[in-house]
This record gives C-alpha cells, structure tokens and sequence, in this order.
C-alpha cells in the first residue's frame, strides 16, 4: 500500500502528460485503459512506458507481460528503462532451488539414517564377534584344560609307576632284613634266657657257699669249745690227784681239739673264698643276663621295625599301582573327549574369526556411509546455500521492481477503476529462506578387537610362497603384501625361533597391525604373554621388511603371522 501512496503523484501527472521517450510520442487514455493480455510482442522498440520491465508491454508501465495498452504484462525483450526479472522465472528457479535442497535435505537424512542403521548393525556385530571370541576361548581354553589333566594324569600314573616299581624291588630285601632281624632277636632272647638261667644257679651256688661258710664257722666254735673243754679238763689233771695216764689222755684230747678247731677254721677260709667266689660268679652272670636282655629287647625292636617297614611298603605298593591304574584310566577317558573338545574349539574359533571379519567388514560400511552422510549434508548445505542464493536474487528483483517510479512487481499489478489515473499497487514477493538442519554426525564405533588366533577366517588370503602357508593375510594385502622367505630355527635353550621377510609390492606405504601365534604338537595355542596384543608394523612402498620372534615354550612346535588392515 505504502508503494501505491508513493507513486500515486507520478501516476496522476503521467494521466495527463505527454511523455516523449526516444523520438515517438503518445498521450495516455485516461477514461479506460487498454490491456491486451492475450498477445506477447517481443523486441518491443515503439511507445515504450517510461519504465519497463522485463517484458514487451508497450504502455506507460511494462510490467511482465505481452498486452499492448497502458498496463504491459509480462513478455519478453521488453525495452524499459528498469529491467527486473519476470515473475514465473523467478519463482519458477525459486521453487525449483527450494525443491533441490529439500531433496538434498532429504538425502542427507536418508543417509544418516542409513549411518546409523550401519552402526547399529556394526555394534551388533561387534558385540557377536566379542561373544564368539569368548565362546571360542572358553572353548580353547576348555581344551587346554583337558590336555593339563591329561598331563597330569599321565604324570600321576608314571610317578605311582616308578614309586611302586622302585618299593617293590626294595621288598625282597627289606623281607630279607625283617627275617635276619627277627633270627637275631630269637638269638639274643636266647642267649638272655641262657645267661639268666646262669645268674640263678650262681644265685644257688652263692646261697650253698654262704652256708657253707655258716656251717663251717659254727664248725669252728664248737671245735673252740671242745679245745676249751679238753684244756680244761687237761687243767685239773695236772692240778688233781689224777694218774699220769689221765693227764695224758687230757693232752690228748687238747691235742685233737685243737687239730679240729684248725681245721674247722681252714675249712671255713676256703668255705669264705668260695662263698665270694659265687657271689662274683653271681654278680658277672645278672650283668650279663642284663646285657643281654637288652641286646634281646634292642634285636627285637629291629624286628619290629622292618617287619612295620615291610608291612608298609606292601600297603603302599598296593595302593600306588592302584593309583597308577585309576590315572591311566582318567587319562584315557580325557583322551577320549579331546577330539570333540578340539572339534568345538576349531568350530568356535572359526565362527569368532568370521565374526570378527563381518564386524571390521560392517566397520568399514559404517566408516563408508559416514562418508556418504558428510557428502549429503555438504551437498544439502551448498543446496539450501543455492537456493538461499536465488531467494535473495528474487527478494532484490522484486524490491527493485517496487522501488521503480510507476511499476509493477512480478507478483502482481492492480489497476485502480475508482480513479481516472492508472495507480499500480505493487506487493513485493517474499520468499522465505530454506533451513536444512543437518543432523549432527554420531561417532563411528571404537574399531572392532584384533582378529583372534586360530584358524583362518574363509575369506583370509595366504600366499603361496614356500612356508607362507603359515602367514595370514587381511584380504586388503592380497595384492600388496607378499611372503619372500621364511627360515626357522632352534635356540641354544630349545626354544623355536621364526624369521619372516614380507615384501611390499605396492607404491605406497603399507600399515597394519600383526602378532605370532604359537601352538604346541596337539594345536593347541600357547600364548605369549610378553607379545599377547597386536602390534603395529609400516613397510614402506617396495621394501621388505624381516618379522622374528621367539616362542614362549619348548613344546610349541607350529606358529602363524597374522597380518590385518588398521580399521580407523
């Protein structure tokens, strides 16, 4: 409305003005204007409107149009003195700006949903392949159980083996021991018998000469008082009135007391001596009947002891052969189980090894789609920023139309009847920016864990070189890594050695990740616990590059060179 009050006055003096554009002049009608609508005169040069826009109206306004009369409605190659772009085109590329970046908007959330379709199906996948990896590791670690207990068992028997073997080629002369002991018991219980039946008959003997030294003593007091006796009366023979005859018969009989009292006394000296002879007899025979009903008592203790010894060693041959029978027996019923055991093993690391290439594989869709989310969303960015682009050219086209002396805009023109003058209301476009809001882009997922060891993945590829049947190779090397050798060796301490040279075939740096993997003679792996995690390696374009280690046991007797892509 304000356009119409601003240019009404111009409007009102051009109703009554002649007005000489060029070298042709016209007067305008007032009573009635003249449009036709129904012609477009293109490359309009004559009675051009003081303003024209783009169009070939030939009147006193070329607004777009064809007519021939005051009002020119849009047309082509109209000649004015203002030229702004025609109403359809503009809106037409506005439209279609709009169009382009709500299809752009469109294909950027398509593919954020695809991405996060792809990550949802990558974490899933990564989750599966952390399961079977664990599955697979109960499953091997399963088996290494079984062949420990194995082992073991097999150890148990062999040790009960050699411990039996070894007691009962120490039994014929532990028996033999126990039998010379117990004779040397039964001889030294004799001889203690013998030597106390000694003592008791030296006892005897003491006790006889003891009264016979009694006897003999008692012999000497009675020959002592018969002598008393004979003097005595020897003694009043001489002092009576006797006969010479009985004083010598007393004399005679003093004469033999006195021979009896000394032999009484002789005789008890050697009753004496042999009394203390016995009693030394006596006191020899109990030390020695004591002696020897200690060595009897010593003799049979020993008997004791081997006979226990014996009695022993027999129990426990007895109980470690049967030791050595039930081990045997549990180990082959180990042994019997293994081949299911390492069959499941094989099967689940296989399905975590597949597992694991379908979540670096998914990992790889996810990384490809972020790519194409950001390519979307960069395209439907430069789409709205196009069509904010043509909004504003529309936008400046028009404001220059409304701000023309006497015009029209591309919108719209009305002509007022109520007024003998031709007054224009011109109502600008407005166009409304397009917003695109992209999606903020999640994070990718942390890169699936490290292949696991064992067998390899279906879609792994191996060179065919010789010993490279052991080396394993992501199917991103197949073409760029190659195995130029491989050497194996033993160290002074019986350990394997490995030496692996791997040539890079390409133009370009190679970077992976790589680990050893040991396995002993029943492929059961054994891990390097000092080299457990992956490490990284970087062969330069067309160089080769030597890979050794050591294995961590004696008994591992095969290994693999895992090599896999980096996943960002």
């Amino acid at each position: 409305m304000r356009f119409a009050l601003r240019y009404m006055p111009l409007a009102i003096v051009a109703a009554f003005t002649v007005i000489e554009v060029g070298c042709v002049t016209r007067k305008i009608r007032t009573d009635k204007p003249q449009t036709d609508h129904g012609k477009t005169i293109t490359n309009g040069n004559n009675e051009v409107g003081p303003v024209g826009t783009p169009g070939g109206g030939n009147g006193v306004v070329g607004t777009p149009g064809g007519g021939n009369g005051v009002v020119g409605m849009p047309g082509t190659g109209g000649n004015g003195i203002v030229g702004t772009p025609g109403k359809d085109a503009a809106q037409a590329r506005a439209r279609a700006a709009l169009e382009e970046a709500e299809k752009a908007k469109a294909s950027a959330e398509q593919a954020q949903k695809k991405l996060n379709e792809a990550k949802a199906l990558a974490a899933r996948a990564e989750a599966a392949a952390a399961e079977a990896r664990r599955r697979a590791d109960e499953d091997a670690n399963k088996v290494r159980e079984a062949l420990d207990a194995v082992a073991k068992a097999r150890t148990a028997a062999n040790d009960a083996k050699n411990e039996a073997a070894r007691i009962q080629a120490s039994l014929p002369q532990l028996k033999e021991q126990e039998a010379q002991s117990a004779a040397a018991a039964e001889a030294a219980a004799a001889e203690a018998r013998r030597l106390s039946i000694s003592a008791e008959q030296c006892g005897k003997a003491a006790a006889l000469a003891s009264q016979a030294v009694s006897q003999a003593e008692k012999e000497v007091a009675d020959a002592q008082n018969i002598l008393a006796a004979a003097k005595e009366t020897l003694a009043k023979a001489r002092t009576g009135t006797t006969t010479g005859d009985a004083v010598k018969m007393a004399e005679k009989d003093v004469a033999m007391a006195q021979a009896r009292v000394d032999a009484a006394i002789a005789a008890a000296a050697k009753a004496r001596e042999a009394s203390e002879l016995a009693q030394k007899n006596l006191a020899d025979a109990k030390a020695h009947a004591a002696q020897a009903e200690i060595a009897a008592a010593k003799a049979a203790n020993r008997a004791a002891e081997i006979a226990k010894k014996v009695r022993e060693s027999s129990a426990a041959l007895d109980k470690l052969l049967k030791t050595a029978e039930a081990e045997a027996a549990k180990a082959a019923s180990i042994e019997a189980k293994l081949p299911q055991l390492k069959n499941l093993a094989a099967q689940s690391s296989a399905a975590a090894e597949k597992a694991a290439f379908e979540a670096r594989k998914l990992s790889a869709d996810v990384e490809r789609c972020k790519k194409e989310a950001e390519q979307a969303f960069q395209a439907s960015a430069e789409a709205a920023k196009r069509a904010a682009e043509v909004q504003k050219a529309a936008g400046e086209a028009a404001e220059r139309a409304a701000q023309a002396p006497i015009g029209a805009s591309p919108e719209k023109s009305v002509v007022s009847k109520e007024s003998t003058a031709q007054t224009v209301v011109v109502q600008p476009v407005v166009v409304q920016p397009v917003v695109i809001q992209q999606a903020p882009l999640q994070p990718l997922p942390e890169p699936p864990p490290p292949a696991p060891p064992g067998n390899p993945s279906v879609n792994a590829v191996m060179s065919t070189r010789a010993g490279s049947e052991f080396v394993i190779m992501d199917p991103a090397f197949a073409t760029i890594l190659t195995v130029a050798n491989t050497r194996t060796s033993k160290t002074k301490d019986g350990y394997l050695r490995v030496e692996v040279t791997v040539q890079n075939l390409s133009q370009g740096t190679v970077r992976a990740m790589r680990i050893f993997n040991w396995y002993d003679a029943d492929g059961v792996e054994r891990v390097d616990t000092s080299h457990a995690a992956w490490e990284p390696a970087t062969i330069l374009a067309g160089d080769a590059m030597n890979f050794s280690a050591i294995a961590p046991r004696k008994d591992c007797t095969a290994w693999k060179l895992r090599f896999r892509a980096i996943v960002p």
